[in-house]
């Protein structure tokens, strides 16, 4: 940390060198995101706000009132839980607007639950989301229909949606909601980023990382006094060196490891929300819409056009075609009952040289149909192996929703690594 603002009286914060030294330090804390020093001067600043309110100087007070929210921001992982509902409440679509390479509003909020107990973050998560649900601050200029774009009534339209795409994967739901509503398309770059923000914070609050498939991935969670790694509905205990969690060197050994994985989980969600933004994924989700209005949801409709797309190399086609059938929950009727797919992946294994004991027992069994996929995507169609996995990914959470849960893990995100692999 810089200079220590922890007891720096009203007079330094009112004097012209005290205010330069002051935005040196908060520049510093945005660079670095020094969240201790934030929270620092930020419950400084806050002894003396009365101070502040009776400035003289209109522009000075501004200056000042707005260096506090912009501090609170950044302070977020100190925050009591009022404060936190007071953000939500009061000052949420400030700090959507802001896009740091160091903080976000939801990685913040993820920070500052590492060490609560998991049912005080659930707690906290229904509180928050009651009180955006009835924030009135005005999100976007651009109106819904003939509602006001306030916070309550994005959060309304997007539960609408959701509610009338029951069943959906959640990644694709998302991306769906932002691709077909003509409302946002409308809407000026800046806007659109602040809904975008909003929904993915709502989200966060929404899911439980306990869940299989939550929306969070991985999440910290302290259950009983012991530190966990939630990902995907299981719970891994964090051990470091040294064994016993106790003592402060243990806690910041505990905290160290756990935010390696968050940080690298989010780099890989980061590619993923890419990916889906990328013209190959919009062309492929506009022509299953169109393949919906066709009626092609029957099996051998869904599969012939799949054959089809992947003979022509036409791989948005060919994705629309494969999403439709794990949507529908079909994946397995598609390939276990087509002699063709048998028959050729069959031949493609033995000349290949590849065990196919468990092919001969289930032709489309979870590891085979990764395999098949991994050969069309990557072979026939020419992708790249990372954008042929997250398709995977993506597949296999359609798959999951749809109920065929040996498929639920065709594909998935090393952590290590970074990477986007098959799961074969």
């Amino acid at each position: 940390m810089g200079f220590d603002f922890k007891n720096i009286n009203k007079d330094f914060f009112m004097s012209q060198g005290g205010w330069q030294q002051l935005s040196e330090e908060v520049r510093r804390i945005e660079d670095e995101a020094d969240h201790r020093a934030a929270n620092d001067i930020y419950l400084s600043m806050i002894k003396i706000r009365q101070d502040i309110l009776g400035m003289g100087d209109v522009d000075q007070r501004q200056r000042y009132l707005q260096l506090i929210q912009e501090l609170r921001f950044w302070a977020i992982p100190y925050l009591k839980e009022e404060e936190l509902a007071s953000i939500a409440r009061e000052h949420l679509v400030d700090y959507l607007k802001i896009n740091s390479e160091t903080g976000s509003l939801k990685g913040f909020f993820k920070k500052r639950f590492v060490d609560w107990p998991y049912e005080a973050v659930v707690a906290t998560k229904d509180r928050l989301l009651n009180v955006i649900a009835s924030n009135k601050e005005l999100l976007t200029v651009g109106r819904l229909g003939k509602e006001m774009g306030t916070v309550a009534n994005w959060v309304k339209d997007y539960l609408r949606f959701k509610n009338d795409n029951q069943g959906m994967d959640q990644v694709m739901l998302k991306a769906q909601y932002f691709f077909q509503n003509d409302l946002i398309n409308r809407l000026v770059k800046e806007d659109k980023e602040k809904v975008e923000r909003l929904i993915d914070f709502y989200e966060y609050l929404k899911r439980r990382s306990g869940e299989f498939g939550g929306d969070d991935g991985v999440e910290i969670v302290l259950i009983d006094g012991e530190t966990y790694i939630a990902n995907e509905g299981k719970l891994t205990k964090i051990r470091v060196a040294g064994g016993s969690e106790q003592g402060s060197g243990q806690k910041k050994e505990v905290e160290k490891t756990a935010e390696k994985m968050l940080s690298q989980n989010q780099e890989l969600r980061v590619k993923v929300d890419n990916f889906i933004k990328s013209g190959l994924m919009v062309k492929a989700l506009a022509i299953r819409e169109k393949l919906h209005e066709q009626k092609l949801e029957e099996v051998k409709n869904s599969r012939s056009y799949f054959y089809q797309a992947v003979n022509a190399l036409k791989a948005e086609e060919a994705v629309a075609a494969l999403f439709l059938l794990a949507e529908n929950g079909k994946l397995k009727e598609a390939f276990a009952g087509d002699e063709r797919f048998v028959k050729f992946w069959s031949d493609y294994l033995v000349k290949n040289n590849l065990d196919k004991s468990g092919f001969d027992k289930d032709p489309a069994n979870g590891r085979d149909l990764a395999r098949f996929l991994k050969y069309i995507l990557e072979g026939r169609l020419k992708m790249k192996p990372e954008e042929a996995a997250m398709l995977g990914i993506l597949t296999a959470n359609l798959a999951r929703e749809a109920g065929e849960l040996v498929y639920k893990a065709l594909a998935y995100g090393d952590m290590e690594t970074g990477e986007f692999r098959w799961n074969i």
